[in-house]
């Protein structure tokens, strides 16, 4: 299995309010790893996002960019869910590859709990628009490759 973790981009405001858009510069670093994912030839089954626009704006750019099918709301995606009930969903769900788009910290605990398993390390720095593969085999998951707005 193929999991792809992103954080949104950057949104407007300062507050956590779950109606803040994307701004922006949170559309061009979208984009613009988007653009790099796809180069990389990543092709995803599913796409799935918390409920909060500024993730829901991050993964329709996202699909539009890949090529995939529309992205889907799904709850547990928020900054302070348990990564539990994401992990055990992740590994029943029957998908080849899957993209969460969602937030912090709630991305980098479930990295963590999957990589390490401690969803108090962080393996992954995700600052905003950031994308993580990650790869499950036999043996666990292991990280591939992280790319952000900032990478040349």
């Amino acid at each position: 299995m193929i999991l792809y973790l992103v954080r949104h981009g950057e949104a407007g405001g300062a507050s956590t309010d779950a109606a803040r858009p994307l701004t922006e510069h949170g559309r061009r670093e979208i984009v613009k790893v988007a653009r790099e994912a796809a180069r990389r030839g990543v092709r995803v089954d599913a796409i799935r996002h918390s409920r909060r626009l500024r993730a829901e704006q991050s993964a329709a750019l996202i699909a539009e960019s890949l090529d995939a099918a529309a992205a889907t709301a799904i709850s547990g995606l928020d900054p302070g869910d348990d990564v539990v009930p994401i992990a055990v969903e992740i590994q029943e769900d029957g998908v080849e590859s899957l993209m969460l788009v969602g937030h912090l910290p709630f991305m980098g605990c479930l990295a963590g709990f999957l990589l390490t398993g401690d969803e108090d390390r962080a393996p992954v720095s995700f600052t905003t628009a950031t994308m993580a593969r990650l790869d499950r085999d036999s043996r666990g998951w292991k990280l591939v490759w992280a790319i952000s707005p900032g990478d040349p």
